[in-house]
C-alpha cells in the first residue's frame, strides 16, 4: 500500500477543479484524514508548553547566574517542585501514554512503517529504504479507499504525541547532562541545585517518555525505518534549540550595541556612538554568518515541533491555551527585571552613600523583595534546592 504516500505529495495528485478545504498542509483536499486528531496537540497547546519550558529554564539559569555572581539564591518560588516544573513534565507524560496506547492498537496494520515515514517526514527517499514508491498520479476527485483512509487517520493521530515526546526527551537530556557536567567539575553546592524530589520527578518522567518511545519504535515493524525516524526526530529539536540560542545571542548583541549608541547619543560622545555602530555591524555580520545556515536547515527540514493536525492557532481554545504560556513567561521575565532593578538601585544607593562623607554610618541597608532573599537565610534549612 504505497498510495498513502501519494496523498501527501502534491506533485502526484490530479487536482483540476478542486478547491482546498482549509484542512492541514498534508491533506488540503481530504479533511477526513484529520477526523481522529485532538486539539490537545494543536499549535496553541504546544506553543504554550514551549513557553512554560522557557519560563522554567529562565528561572533556573538566572538563579544560577545570580548565585555565582552575588551569592544570592535567586527565585525562592522555584526552589523545589514548582508549578512550572509540573507543567513541563505532565504534558509529555500524557503524550507518552497516548503514544504507547496508539502504537499497540496499530500493531496489526500493514505498511504502518511506510505510512509513518511518509506523513511524518514527506521528504524521505522511500527507494533508499527498500520500498517501491508509486509515481502514478492520483485523481483527488475520487474517494480515498477505506483501508488507506483508516491507516492515514491512525498515523496522523500519532504525529502529536511523537513530536511532544521527542521535544521533552531532548530538553530533559540536556538538563541531566548539564547537572552531570557540573557534578564532575565539583561545582560548589548551592541553592541553584535541584532538590531530590524535583530531580526524581525529571528523571522519572524522562525515563517514562524514553520507554514509551522505545515501545513505539519497536511497534513500527521495520527497524530501518524506525532508525531513520529516530535520527530525524532527534535532530529536529537540536536544530531548533541551536537556532533559538543563536537568535537570542544575536538579539542581545543588537540591543547592547543599541544601548551603547543611545548612551553616546545622549552624552554627545562621538567615540561611544562609533563603538555602538561598530558593535552593531559586527553583530549583523556574525549573525548572518552563523545564524543563517541554521535557519536554512530549519526551513529545509519539513519536520516541525508542531505537527500538522489541521488545527489553527486562531481558534479560540488554542489562543486561550497560548495565553497561559505567554502570561507565565511574562511573569518570570518581570521577576527577573524586578530583581535586576532592585540590585541596581541598591548599588546606586550604596555608591551614593560612600561618596558623601559621614553618611555611610546612617545608610539603611536596602532590603530586596521577599521573593529574592539571600541564600544565607535558607542555607541551614535547604541543602539541596534549585
Amino acid at each position: 500500500m504505497t498510495s498513502i504516500c501519494n496523498y501527501s505529495h502534491p506533485e502526484l495528485q490530479l487536482t483540476d477543479g478542486l478547491v482546498p478545504q482549509g484542512s492541514g498542509a498534508l491533506f488540503p483536499y481530504n479533511p477526513e484524514m484529520y477526523e481522529r486528531v485532538s486539539g490537545l496537540y494543536g499549535p496553541g497547546t504546544i506553543y504554550c508548553w514551549h513557553l512554560i519550558i522557557a519560563s522554567f529554564l529562565l528561572a533556573v539559569i538566572f538563579r544560577a547566574v545570580v548565585y555565582a555572581r552575588e551569592g544570592r539564591a535567586g527565585f525562592e518560588r522555584d526552589q523545589g517542585v514548582s508549578s512550572d516544573l509540573l507543567a513541563v513534565v505532565a504534558y509529555p507524560v500524557f503524550a507518552a501514554t497516548d503514544l504507547t496506547i496508539q502504537g499497540m492498537r496499530n500493531v496489526h496494520l500493514g505498511n504502518r512503517a511506510l505510512a509513518i515515514c511518509c506523513l511524518r517526514y514527506p521528504g524521505a527517499s522511500l527507494n533508499d529504504l527498500g520500498y517501491t514508491f508509486g509515481h502514478t498520479p492520483l485523481d483527488m476527485r475520487e474517494p480515498i479507499p477505506p483501508d488507506v483512509l483508516d491507516l492515514g487517520q491512525r498515523v496522523v493521530d500519532m504525529m502529536g504525541p511523537i513530536a511532544v515526546c521527542y521535544t521533552f526527551a531532548f530538553v530533559a537530556f540536556a538538563i541531566l547532562v548539564t547537572l552531570v557536567v557540573l557534578e564532575r567539575n565539583h561545582v560548589k553546592p548551592g541553592p541553584w541545585r535541584p532538590s531530590s524530589m524535583s530531580l526524581r520527578l525529571v528523571v522519572g518522567s524522562y525515563g517514562y517518555v524514553v520507554l514509551a518511545l522505545i515501545v513505539f519504535h519497536l511497534s513500527v515493524g521495520d527497524l530501518v525505518v524506525s532508525f531513520v525516524l529516530f535520527l530525524y526526530e532527534a535532530l529536529t529539536p537540536l536544530q531548533s534549540a541551536v537556532a533559538i540560542c543563536l537568535a537570542l545571542v544575536f538579539l542581545a548583541a543588537v540591543l547592547g550595541s543599541a544601548g551603547v549608541f543611545a548612551g553616546g547619543l545622549w552624552a554627545r560622545d562621538r567615540k561611544k556612538m562609533g563603538e555602538g555602530l561598530g558593535m552593531a555591524a559586527k553583530s549583523f555580520f556574525w549573525g548572518f554568518l552563523i545564524l543563517t545556515p541554521f535557519l536554512f536547515l530549519l526551513y529545509a527540514n519539513p519536520m516541525r515541533p508542531v505537527p500538522d493536525v489541521a488545527v489553527r492557532l486562531a481558534e479560540r481554545d488554542q489562543l486561550a491555551t497560548l495565553l497561559v504560556g505567554v502570561v507565565t513567561l511574562a511573569y518570570t521575565v518581570s521577576e527577573v527585571v524586578r530583581y535586576v532593578w532592585e540590585l541596581r538601585q541598591a548599588s546606586l544607593r550604596n555608591a551614593g552613600a560612600r561618596d558623601v562623607p559621614g553618611a555611610a554610618e546612617g545608610v539603611e541597608q536596602v532590603e530586596l523583595l521577599p521573593v529574592f532573599q539571600s541564600a544565607e537565610l535558607g542555607a541551614t534549612q535547604r541543602q539541596q534546592t534549585w
